[in-house]
């Protein structure tokens, strides 16, 4: 997908489904930076046998999601050496 804004809107209607389907609900607020990660996971995970290790950080729960993304952004370099997924 090229439109960013397509994509998020595609990503908030699959939460929507889910949220239906489920008792327990999901309430995200989904940022571009967030869909990127999500477009990475699906697009290994399509691979046939594909997966991945997905490694949580700790993350402060008064951060923001714009401190969080800038966090990644400065220190993407510990986390992908050789660059990006």
């Amino acid at each position: 997908m090229t439109d960013q804004a397509r994509l998020l809107t595609c990503i908030e209607g699959y939460l929507a489904e889910y949220n239906l389907q489920n008792k327990t609900r999901m309430d995200l607020v989904l940022f571009l930076y967030a869909a990127e990660h999500i477009c990475r996971i699906s697009r290994i995970i399509k691979q046939p046998f594909g997966n991945a290790l997905l490694v949580s950080l700790l993350v402060l729960p008064e951060w923001t999601a714009q401190q969080r993304e800038n966090h990644d952004r400065l220190n993407a370099d510990q986390y992908f050496p050789f660059g990006e997924v």
